[in-house]
């Protein structure tokens, strides 16, 4: 199974480089995560929404995206899963053999069209956080579910 990150922003600091590939690399046993950097559009305003931006990050992430993968999007107003939901789908998707393309937008959010065309969307949080914040986020929050999974004794109740 194959998980792509695709994330617009630009380049994080070395330290959420750093943290993503510590858990990117302890990933084992039938999956493979992987983070994909989409160019966040120009920006024309710095105070309201920048529609035609987010029309570029629209079509820079469908365009990444693998026509057999299924789209997960994150958006705050997504639905918010626990820990052992995340990892239950996890577990699904493993078994249907599915590949996944996660979807983190830019300054301005996902397009509505990229979460139309999502399979899921899902909230890791229902306040706003850094973009860098949110690829360690989901990262970490699957590696978490893939040791679930593995009756690791990373994850702890």
């Amino acid at each position: 199974m194959r998980v792509r990150i695709l994330a617009v922003g630009h380049k994080p600091a070395s330290w959420v480089t750093q943290a993503c590939e510590d858990y990117l690399k302890r990933f084992s046993k039938g999956i493979s995560v992987e983070i994909v950097d989409v160019k966040p559009g120009v920006r024309s305003k710095q105070t309201a929404k920048d529609e035609a931006a987010q029309a570029i990050e629209k079509d820079r992430l469908l365009t990444n995206t693998h026509k057999n993968s299924m789209l997960i999007a994150l958006d705050e107003k997504g639905k918010s899963v626990t820990t052992k939901e995340l990892a239950g789908m996890l577990d699904d998707w493993m078994s249907s053999g599915d590949n996944i393309d996660i979807c983190i937008g830019g300054a301005d959010g996902l397009h509505p069209e990229v979460k139309q065309q999502a399979s899921k969307i899902l909230s890791l949080s229902s306040m706003t956080l850094p973009h860098a914040f949110v690829r360690l986020l989901i990262v970490e929050q699957l590696y978490r579910a893939h040791c679930i999974n593995l009756n690791h004794p990373y994850h702890r109740e």
